[in-house]
């Protein structure tokens, strides 16, 4: 139990020295957790529960616009964190554009694969029965 506290204590000096290395690792955890929750989530809607929805069309869209709004919002803040988190990087500069295209890209395609799959599984129920569950 000794040693348990003291490898916390250790960690906990290691994290106050680097703040910049401590705000990556909260802000990726608590990035994991919203993935975690997403997938978990999602999972739950396309083999548990039926998905009853009138327009499976807008589900697309929505997903779209959503992936699009994290782009705008996400390649700026990084950019904007790069003078911070630059240090803590290897192989590649903070302000690489290849990067920032690759995983914008990743995004989106991520994004719209994960709003096609109950899109595609709502076009397959019966429209009354989604008009009579919403």
């Amino acid at each position: 139990m000794d040693a348990l506290l003291d490898d916390l204590k250790h960690a906990f000096r290691s994290l106050r020295r680097s703040p910049a290395f401590a705000a990556a690792a909260i802000l990726s955890l608590g990035l994991a957790i919203g993935a975690d929750t997403a997938v978990f989530s999602l999972v739950d809607s396309l083999l548990v529960r039926p998905l009853p929805y009138a327009d499976p069309a807008r589900l697309i869209s929505q997903g779209a616009r959503l992936a699009l709004l994290a782009v705008a919002l996400g390649v700026p803040a990084s950019l904007a964190l790069a003078r911070l988190l630059g240090s803590l990087l290897y192989g590649v500069a903070p302000t690489d554009a290849a990067t920032h295209v690759a995983t914008s890209a990743a995004v989106l395609a991520l994004a719209l694969i994960a709003s096609w799959l109950p899109a595609r599984r709502a076009s397959r129920i019966d429209p009354m029965i989604a008009l009579r569950a919403e």
